[in-house]
């Protein structure tokens, strides 16, 4: 299994079936988290699959 992070929103909504325009996917082996602040919690919660949500209060994108 491969581990890797997307920024994408395009590559997100693949994974996960949920993006925003600040979110992060990574994945770990068998696991995967999408990573978004409280704006988008609530949602990503709903709609995203295979996958736990993690909010953060510090997401910065470069």
């Amino acid at each position: 299994m491969k581990n890797y992070i997307l920024l994408d929103e395009n590559a997100v909504y693949y994974e996960c079936g949920f993006s925003c325009d600040n979110a992060v996917y990574l994945k770990l082996g068998s696991e995967a988290y999408f990573i978004t602040d409280s704006r988008y919690t609530v949602e990503a919660n709903e709609y995203t699959k295979n996958c736990s949500v993690i909010e953060s209060l510090s997401l910065i994108h470069i």
